[in-house]
């Protein structure tokens, strides 16, 4: 009898371990391959993109895209520009995204890119004193692009907005164009001038590419040849006979006319007779507006803006006008061949307040009621071939942006606003204020498509949390996420068990 018991074998398992090893090692292989497949397109893709210059603008607002204006304005580029662009080495910023944007876009835009700290000569060369300073250069003419062009607040003052494109492609304008958009300032009769309160402005004005000059009609005896345009700011003494036909005869001829007028008392019948053969009429008053103000100043009323070329992209970003004291103005009935279109208006709530001495605002019978008009623009048919005397074409504003087919579109001749503090000093930085002025003179320029060109807003996304949206977060990520962790968990350790 054998007592040996049956011989020992290999464990019964060890078979299942092999097998689920070589599956780890396969798996693993697989994982490794595919990684390594997918870094190589991802390398092979940005290797492409570097090398045909392709891009894709994923960001909410555009950022990295240039306007189908901008991109035009570069094909009609009538000779090559230089652009060298002052800027800190390093990581591109907004400015450099945006000058590349440019140098990609067309073959014309010849883009160089100087760090001042590292090439001091060239920035002296240049007199270049601060970073993100752009020159462009098309033969021997030149313009200048200063930091402060680039950049600008929105609706609210923490909301930093980047201006680049509307700087760049209007120096890009002012270089392929013939003749030079000169603005003058009428002086004589106690205007603010770019000397003394109008030099922010002035300063603005010339890094859009205008040239700025004062003007003394007394002085001069008429109006220069290459007069664009014509600025009256905040006149405190009366416009003379001879003063009002030479500037009758200059909008007659074609001229533009920007007149700023602030409320008083003394005698403006010369600026009445001009701004009457114009359709309009300054009225002596002061309008208080307690619905639409400035920080609860009725005296400082902030008007409602009427759809036009001018205010409409001051609509579109939700800014408003703030004119710190102001006149109403009388519509008449349009001199032929003149038309006044609205601009500016007050609230139903306000009124004119005519009696302009003590501090006591109420609403009298002998005052105007609201709304009132505050500011207007006013246009003439265009020629017979459809362009006017600079061969600008400009909007009409309560009519369509363009006249339908073989309607001639009106041309601009003036804005008459019944306040001019608003362009004063620290004033024009307040609300839209600057770029309706500067919509303004674009517009009277024939220029106003530069306005369709938005700035970009500096400001980090945010996300409105609703309650709706709220409840979704908690049953989303503090409910649904664990639990789909734990379910996942679950099946893993099921599987292995079952292994």
């Amino acid at each position: 009898m054998n007592d040996r018991g049956p011989t020992a074998g290999p464990p019964a398992d060890s078979g299942s371990r092999r097998l689920g090893r070589r599956r780890r090692i396969r798996r693993g292989s697989e994982s490794a391959v595919l990684t390594v497949a997918v870094l190589g397109i991802l390398v092979l893709l940005n290797i492409l993109a570097g090398r045909t210059g392709w891009q894709a603008d994923l960001s909410a607002e555009g950022r990295f895209t240039l306007s189908p204006l901008s991109r035009q304005v570069l094909e009609r580029l009538p000779a090559p520009v230089q652009v060298t662009a002052f800027v800190r080495d390093g990581p591109s910023g907004l400015l450099t995204d945006l000058l590349q944007q440019y140098d990609r876009a067309s073959s014309s835009f010849q883009l160089r890119l100087v760090d001042p700290v590292k090439e001091p000569s060239l920035a002296r060369q240049y007199e270049v004193t601060q970073y993100d300073t752009v020159i462009l250069e098309m033969g021997s003419r030149s313009r200048r692009i200063e930091p402060s062009n680039l950049y600008g607040f929105g609706t609210a003052r923490e909301e930093l907005e980047f201006r680049g494109e509307q700087a760049i492609t209007r120096a890009l304008v002012e270089l392929g164009r013939e003749q030079q958009l000169k603005v003058y300032f009428l002086t004589g009769h106690g205007e603010a001038t770019p000397a003394d309160r109008l030099g922010r402005l002035a300063t603005y004005l010339e890094g859009e590419g205008y040239t700025v000059a004062t003007l003394n009609l007394a002085q001069e005896g008429g109006m220069p040849e290459d007069a664009t345009v014509l600025v009256a700011v905040g006149p405190q003494s009366d416009l003379g006979p001879q003063e009002e036909e030479t500037i009758a005869a200059y909008l007659e001829a074609g001229g533009r006319l920007i007149l700023l007028l602030d409320p008083s008392n003394r005698p403006i019948d010369g600026w009445n007779q001009l701004a009457e053969r114009l359709g309009v009429r300054f009225r002596t008053d002061v309008v208080v507006d307690p619905a639409q103000s400035f920080f609860l100043d009725p005296l400082s009323p902030m008007p409602t803006l009427r759809y036009h070329a001018i205010t409409r992209e001051l609509q579109e970003r939700q800014m408003r006008v703030m004119l710190p004291g102001a006149r109403s103005l009388e519509r008449l009935d349009d001199p032929a061949p003149y038309r006044v279109t609205t601009l500016l208006e007050s609230s139903f709530d306000a009124w004119g307040e005519t009696t302009l001495q003590g501090t006591t605002l109420r609403k009298d019978e002998e005052d105007t009621p609201g709304p009132l008009t505050l500011a207007v623009a006013i246009t003439r048919p265009a020629a017979q071939d459809g362009a006017g005397a600079d061969g600008a074409a400009q909007d009409e504003g309560e009519a369509a942006d363009t006249g339908e087919a073989g309607e001639a579109v009106p041309e601009p001749v003036a804005v008459v606003v019944g306040n001019a503090s608003f362009v004063e000093g620290q004033m024009l930085g307040i609300q839209g204020n600057q770029d309706f002025f500067l919509n303004a003179l674009n517009w009277l320029v024939g220029e106003e498509h530069l306005i369709s060109i938005r700035p970009k807003v500096i400001s980090p996304p945010t996300v409105q949390l609703t309650p709706s949206f709220m409840r979704h977060l908690f049953y989303g990520f503090v409910v649904g996420l664990p639990l789909v962790v734990l379910l996942a968990g679950g099946l893993v350790w099921w599987r292995r068990r079952a292994l």
